[in-house]
């Protein structure tokens, strides 16, 4: 079976966008005859990446793509506004499975923070527009989803979590023909589980995204300057790693701190790993989020995370093996915490690392998505 998987970015040497992706593509490379397409703006280009070829052109260019090679089912990772178009202009009938990684399927209001919004900022004419354009994308999206469920009867939606798939029908009304939901495989070989030690609960890490703030790069430095301001501050050692826009923004302040590191950079998974062995506590703010892969990759590894108690985020860190918080004095309080219950820590990193071996195994992931790749409709 020969499938084409189009995405709008792909991993490469300086880049571990969509490397979520990229692990199930390894897997379903040894199942079928698997091509990626990767969007690109200015121009055509060909490269390989840990032995998975990767064709990136311009998004009009696809069609002729497609039509140049024969595919039995193609698979849209993320529905952008084009992606919604190209299935019911081009798809309707034939074999095809759309993925849904959060926002591509809620109601925009949900990720208003992307913009940093703030009504007094719609006195601003260009913030204004941008909103207008902002909701129209988002809405657009939603009547093209609502027409792929209703015209396209070969189409099946997946949805990382159950959180994701019951949002999204309650933002848009609707009921999904064709769905389920199969989260983000967690690769364990990549990120595996050694016991913690008592003092590993003084070293916490952060790998983050700050391209905007829906990450919360923001919440974790004023979590850390607020709790600099504590007498158990100097105990503690943070690891803030990380990249984008927003990086050194929300990091400058923090230089001042010996007792925090900061790295910019593009992670490999050797260095993730490495940098998950050094530490105990994953701190994770968040202001929404469908899974999260770092997390969970960071469970695996038997680090304990602190998180925000928003969308999905319990799904995947229950109380059992997290600590779910809601302010940045939360946060602190969690901190200190910790620093008092040694027990308490050892327990919620076994924990951890039992829990999400079992909710994003190959048996619960990719072997549902292997099979359903294979199924004839």
């Amino acid at each position: 079976m020969k499938i084409l998987i189009v995405v709008p970015s792909y991993p490469n040497k300086n880049s571990g966008d969509f490397q979520f992706v990229h692990e199930r593509i390894k897997e379903y490379k040894k199942f079928f005859d698997v091509v990626v397409y990767c969007y690109s703006k200015k121009r055509k280009y060909n490269y390989e990446y840990e032995g998975i070829k990767v064709n990136c052109d311009k998004k009009n260019n696809l069609y002729r793509f497609y039509k140049n090679n024969k595919f039995d089912k193609v698979i849209f990772h993320f529905l952008n506004s084009f992606n919604a178009w190209f299935v019911l202009r081009h798809l309707k009938n034939e074999k095809t499975i759309i993925w849904f990684h959060g926002s591509d399927c809620i109601h925009y209001k949900r990720r208003l923070s992307k913009l940093d919004y703030n009504p007094k900022k719609l006195l601003n004419l260009k913030f204004f527009l941008k909103i207008l354009i902002f909701i129209a994308f988002y809405e657009y999206r939603s009547i093209m989803i609502k027409l792929i469920n209703k015209k396209c009867k070969k189409n099946t939606f997946i949805f990382v979590s159950k959180w994701n798939k019951e949002t999204s029908e309650k933002d848009l009304k609707i009921k999904y023909k064709d769905a389920v939901v199969i989260p983000n495989y967690i690769n364990f070989k990549d990120f595996p589980y050694k016991s913690k030690k008592e003092f590993l609960r003084y070293n916490v890490l952060s790998i983050n995204n700050y391209n905007n703030l829906i990450y919360a790069g923001d919440i974790i430095e004023q979590i850390i300057l607020k709790f600099s301001k504590k007498i158990e501050f100097k105990n503690f050692n943070f690891t803030i790693c990380g990249t984008g826009i927003l990086f050194d923004k929300y990091t400058e302040s923090l230089k001042k701190f010996e007792n925090v590191k900061i790295i910019k950079q593009h992670l490999s998974r050797e260095m993730i790993n490495k940098l998950h062995q050094k530490n105990g506590i994953f701190l994770y703010p968040k202001r929404g989020d469908s899974q999260g892969v770092s997390r969970c990759e960071a469970m695996s590894s038997g680090l304990v995370s602190i998180a925000s108690d928003v969308e999905a985020i319990s799904e995947f860190s229950p109380a059992k093996t997290s600590y779910l918080v809601n302010t940045t004095q939360d946060f602190i309080d969690a901190l200190i915490h910790i620093s008092k219950h040694p027990k308490e820590f050892i327990k919620k990193s076994e924990n951890s690392a039992k829990f999400i071996r079992k909710k994003c195994s190959y048996k619960n992931t990719l072997q549902k998505e292997i099979q359903l790749i294979g199924e004839k409709q």
